[in-house]
This record gives C-alpha cells, sequence and structure tokens, in this order.
C-alpha cells in the first residue's frame, strides 16, 4: 500500500534480540483553509460528488477543492436523496455505475424529489459507455455525460453548461507558484489503478501530450492562432486529472501570450520526470537491505 501511494518503506534490522524497525515515508500535500475561502470569493460551486469508490470521491473533492469550489460527498444515491433534501447543492457529480443503484435510477430518484432539490443539475461520470447508455443517462435527467479519469478542464466546462453560468475557481498568483504535480491526486489514482495500468495511462497522455505540442508548433510556424489554441487545449485538458497542474498552467499560459513552447516544453519535461519517477514497480523491485 505505501508503494502504491507514491511512498518508500525503510527496514532496520537490529541486532538479534532486538525488535526490528519498519519506517514508512509517504508524501501529503499540507491541508490549508485557502480553497474554502477562494469558493467564497470567486463563486466557487457547492458540489455533492457521488461514487461507490472512496479513492474516487477524494480524488474529485481534491481537484474541485484545488480550483475553490466546495465539495460534499456520497457513497450511493440513498445518501445523495438525504444530502439534497437539505439543500445548499449547486450540482450533483454522479459515478453512472454503481452496485444496487446506478447513476440512471439516482438521477430519477433526485427528480422525483420536490424543488429545489429535485432541480439540482446532475453531471454523469464514467469511464466507459456506449451510445444507448448515454442516452439513458440523458432521459433519467442529467444534463452532461464526461469521462474518467476527469481532467479539470472538462470538468469546469461541464459544470460551467449544467448550471448555466462561469463558475469562478481559485488559481496560483503565477505558474511557478504551481506544483508540477499534485501528490495527492497522483497518490489516491495510483491506489485506484493497478500498476500495469497506471504506467500504461501516464504513458498514454505523455505520448498525446508530444503529439500536441508538435501540432502547436507547426501553428507557431504558419501563424494558425486558432490551430494554436486546440492543440494547447488538447495538451492540457487530460493532464490535470493525472495531477499534472503545472503544465494546465503553462499551456494557458501560453495561450494567452505570457509564456512561449520553450516554457511549455520545459514543463513538460518536469512533468513526465515527476510523474514516472519512484513508480510502484520500482519499490516492488527494489532487494531488502542486507543484515550487517
Amino acid at each position: 500500500m505505501v508503494c502504491v501511494l507514491g511512498g518508500r518503506v525503510l527496514r532496520v534490522r537490529p541486532a538479534p534480540g532486538r525488535a526490528e524497525q519498519i519506517r514508512i515515508v509517504l508524501f501529503f500535500v499540507p491541508a490549508s483553509d485557502k480553497a474554502e475561502t477562494a469558493a467564497a470569493t470567486t463563486g466557487g460551486l457547492r458540489v455533492l460528488a457521488v461514487d461507490d469508490v472512496a479513492a474516487n470521491r477524494r480524488l474529485i473533492a481534491a481537484l474541485l477543492e484545488r480550483h475553490g469550489h466546495r465539495c460534499e460527498t456520497a457513497a450511493d444515491a440513498a445518501s445523495a436523496v438525504v444530502r439534497l433534501q437539505a439543500g445548499g447543492i449547486d450540482v450533483v457529480l454522479m459515478d453512472a455505475r454503481m452496485p444496487s443503484i446506478d447513476g440512471a435510477a439516482a438521477a430519477r430518484l433526485i427528480r422525483a424529489l420536490p424543488p429545489p432539490a429535485g432541480t439540482v443539475p446532475i453531471v454523469a461520470v464514467t469511464a466507459e459507455i456506449s451510445a444507448q447508455e448515454r442516452v439513458a443517462l440523458l432521459e433519467a435527467g442529467i444534463v452532461e455525460v464526461i469521462g474518467k479519469p476527469i481532467a479539470y478542464g472538462e470538468l469546469s466546462a461541464a459544470l460551467a453548461r449544467a448550471v448555466g453560468h462561469t463558475v469562478g475557481g481559485a488559481a496560483p498568483s503565477t505558474v511557478l507558484d504551481t506544483p508540477v504535480i499534485d501528490r495527492l491526486a497522483v497518490a489516491v489514482l495510483r491506489s485506484t489503478l493497478s500498476v500495469e495500468d497506471f504506467d500504461r495511462l501516464v504513458s498514454e497522455r505523455l505520448i498525446a501530450a508530444e503529439r500536441a505540442l508538435a501540432r502547436a508548433e507547426a501553428a507557431i510556424a504558419a501563424q494558425d492562432e486558432s490551430g494554436l489554441a486546440a492543440a494547447l487545449a488538447d495538451l492540457c485538458a487530460p493532464f490535470e486529472g493525472l495531477g499534472a497542474t503545472r503544465l494546465h498552467e503553462m499551456a494557458a499560459a501560453v495561450r494567452s501570450g505570457a509564456a512561449d513552447l520553450a516554457d511549455l516544453r520545459a514543463v513538460m519535461s518536469a512533468t513526465e520526470r515527476a510523474l514516472t519517477h519512484r513508480r510502484p514497480a520500482e519499490f516492488a523491485s527494489r532487494p531488502t537491505p542486507a543484515r550487517t
């Protein structure tokens, strides 16, 4: 479990007759009240995230609160209905596939509630979905459907469409104030995937980012502003779900003219190193220290 969370296990083998010591090193983001303050001052939403997997709930809450929203969570549809009846929720983020009561059935339960609880917008989140399943979700009263792993750019746009206006969010004062990766987001994502699936996901995202960066370079050479904007959007959108926060911010800075592609490529290299450094497989293969 420590390796999956990106930490280290240090075993100290003392002389015979004394207990062995096991030391664990884990990396966590310091807690603060900045997210709650930002939500009050930037128009952040009050989101209810419904998911039967605890790790997914923590990841969604961390992602939303980092951007100035307030997030409460529920493990099932029944808990979500009880919370909505209490009021104060702007939008529901609903896992489409849950045991017992799935996303579509949960949406119908919510829509049966009297206003305002019954009219709260619902955004569905799912890893894979067929066209028929998407139609069923929309017919149940869900207004938006987005994919997993969640990229904040896509999530923010879906939330804005759901509530009918632009939603605020907390942003660092400068790109350099943003961490290269969000350790909490990566740790939670690692805990939900196998080592192979995590490595595959990271590799796919990095390959897609390299292609998008090449398109951005070609667009600059051709003085194609719309092509540059599209390439940068394709570059940054998938990565925040992997915790690559600085890359997302730098791409936005390039798009606004506050940075250039050399800066973006440097952040891209740092992101690749951060995401591929100290993977769980490395710890699993590390030899046990010899007795001394």
